[in-house]
């Protein structure tokens, strides 16, 4: 039987609330049978990005993606914090590709694009 994505997201994240880490990877062990079982898991990549959103509505998280050129420092994750506030989730990636400068994605919108790459590209298109 398939179930609708919504009701897959609300059953894995009341199933994995509060419990200890070795119960939940037999939860997600178990589920991941169900979705196989119920020929659902072209499905996973939705459940999983419907896991996260309502994870962080739910214990009310910010999701705060930094994309820098090079590592980044201290000073600057603590400045974001500062800024969007503790209660955050902060996903750090070095990307070369920015050439320089810094990316900042606050729940899955892009905020602030600072890098050296968005500076030359709209400096060659103009």
């Amino acid at each position: 039987m398939r179930f609708n994505t919504r009701i897959y997201i609300k059953a894995l994240l009341d199933a994995l609330e509060k419990k200890e880490d070795e119960k939940k990877r037999e939860i997600l062990r178990r589920f991941l049978i169900i979705l196989r079982k119920n020929r659902d898991l072209a499905k996973l990549n939705l459940i999983l990005r419907g896991v996260e959103k309502e994870y962080l509505k739910r214990t009310n998280l910010k999701k705060i993606n930094i994309e820098a050129a090079a590592k980044i420092k201290d000073p600057l994750r603590q400045k974001v914090l500062n800024i969007f506030g503790r209660k955050s989730l902060l996903i750090e990636k070095t990307n070369p590709e920015l050439l320089a400068g810094i990316k900042i994605i606050v729940d899955n919108e892009l905020l602030i694009d600072a890098s050296g790459k968005k500076l030359i590209d709209t400096l060659f298109k103009t």
